[in-house]
This record gives structure tokens, C-alpha cells and sequence, in this order.
């Protein structure tokens, strides 16, 4: 079973630094940690999963990471599998972004009212098994 890291109110880019030595960890959830802002998504995905390590990022009730933090986390991190958004992130740019992850299975867009028709029409990974 891959390892997880769920993220707590106050972690900083520079606490991310204590978690490298976490070899295994494969997943990263900041699920309802309002206060995770870009540099500590960046930070996780430029150091502790940086290539091939992280398959799952779940940025559910991260309110205030932006599209380009994303990105940063899709370009660094090819073989992300699930993904969960809400929000804004639910939406078509994030969408446009995420079809770099050819290897992507299961979407959650949770709150989606940013997600138009234009965004619908590129769910199209011939891998996804679930969309939600």
C-alpha cells in the first residue's frame, strides 16, 4: 500500500523539507486545508515526489492554490493517476492541464461550476475508469 501524507493547517514550503525523508510516499492529500497556498504544493512535488513517485494529488478545500501550481505539479509529476479538485480548480483550464497525465484513471471535480461544455468535451484519457 502506498503511503500518504495528509497535510495539516500551518505546514509551510519549509516544513516540506522534514518530510524527504519519507522514501515511499506516493500520494499527496491537502483535502480541507484551507490555508495550503502554491509554494507548499510546489515544494511537495519538486522534492518529496519530484518524477515518477506521486500517483495521487488530492487538493479537495484548497481554496487558494492556483492553475499554475497545478501545472508545476503535472509537469514534475507524470504518472498521477487520481486527481480531486474543487472549486475553481474544477474547471476547464485545470482540465486542459491535467490531459498531460496520459496515465490519469480516476477524476473527482467536486463543486464543478466552473466546468462548461468546452471543459466537458476533454474528458477524454483512455484510461479514465471514474469520473465524479
Amino acid at each position: 500500500m502506498a503511503d500518504v501524507i495528509q497535510l495539516g493547517e500551518g505546514v509551510t514550503a519549509r516544513g516540506i523539507e522534514y518530510l524527504s525523508s519519507l522514501s515511499h510516499l506516493s500520494r499527496l492529500a491537502v483535502q480541507g486545508n484551507i490555508d495550503t497556498r502554491d509554494e507548499v504544493v510546489r515544494a511537495l512535488a519538486s522534492s518529496i515526489f519530484h518524477s515518477e513517485r506521486l500517483v495521487g494529488l488530492d487538493l479537495l478545500g484548497a481554496h487558494i492554490v492556483s492553475r499554475d501550481a497545478l501545472r508545476s505539479v503535472v509537469g514534475c509529476c507524470p504518472n498521477v493517476e487520481v486527481v480531486r479538485l474543487s472549486g475553481e480548480l474544477a474547471g476547464d483550464a485545470s482540465v486542459k492541464t491535467l490531459l498531460h497525465l496520459k496515465g490519469l484513471r480516476e477524476l473527482d471535480l467536486v463543486n464543478s461550476d466552473f466546468l462548461t461544455d468546452e471543459g466537458a468535451a476533454l474528458l477524454k484519457w483512455p484510461k479514465l475508469e471514474a469520473l465524479w
